[in-house]
């Protein structure tokens, strides 16, 4: 699925694929969470979730970075369709369908590894913050995980200068 959306990848401006492909390579051989974290934190959505869902289906994917990936999709703006799929505009149905898997291992306790630190109360307080309607409250309550609310400790990797990062922002910034 990866190398599949690397080949086909056009994006607005005027990379060749070839820069997408030789990403997905890399991102397939790293087998380290922590650098997951800082490329799901840094990915530029312009160019499709394909890396992110890949990276939310791999076993050893940090809960933290799931999380954080759960509030990059911007979970409220889907808010209005989460009790009646069919009602999802067609252009909105595939990241519908992510945060939906996404939303599901979650609850099903998949992320194992909880090395990587989470301030989920910051998250929520957004969330709340935009909640502007009752039933808007109301759909939040059931629809966000209670974890999604919660700080996780760990390291925290945000603004690390670890060695390790290196080869992985290098990469970034060729399809970023």
């Amino acid at each position: 699925m990866l190398l599949s959306w690397a080949e086909h990848c056009s994006p607005w401006t005027n990379y060749q694929p070839q820069r997408f492909v030789r990403f997905a390579r890399w991102l397939m051989a790293t087998s380290d969470p922590d650098v997951w974290h800082i490329v799901a934190t840094s990915w530029n959505w312009d160019y499709s979730h394909a890396p992110l869902l890949w990276m939310i289906r791999q076993e050893k994917c940090d809960i933290a970075t799931a999380l954080e990936i759960f509030f990059l999709t911007d979970p409220t703006y889907y808010l209005r369709w989460v009790k009646d799929r069919s009602s999802v505009p067609p252009r909105n149905l595939e990241m519908f369908d992510f945060l939906a898997e996404l939303r599901q291992r979650l609850a099903r306790g998949f992320y194992q590894r909880s090395e990587i630190a989470f301030d989920g109360e910051t998250h929520m307080f957004y969330v709340n913050r935009g909640l502007e309607t009752v039933e808007d409250r109301v759909l939040a309550q059931s629809f966000f995980l209670l974890q999604a609310g919660q700080k996780i400790p760990g390291r925290d990797l945000k603004d690390s200068k670890d060695d390790k990062f290196g080869e992985c922002r290098a990469i970034l910034a060729t399809v970023n």
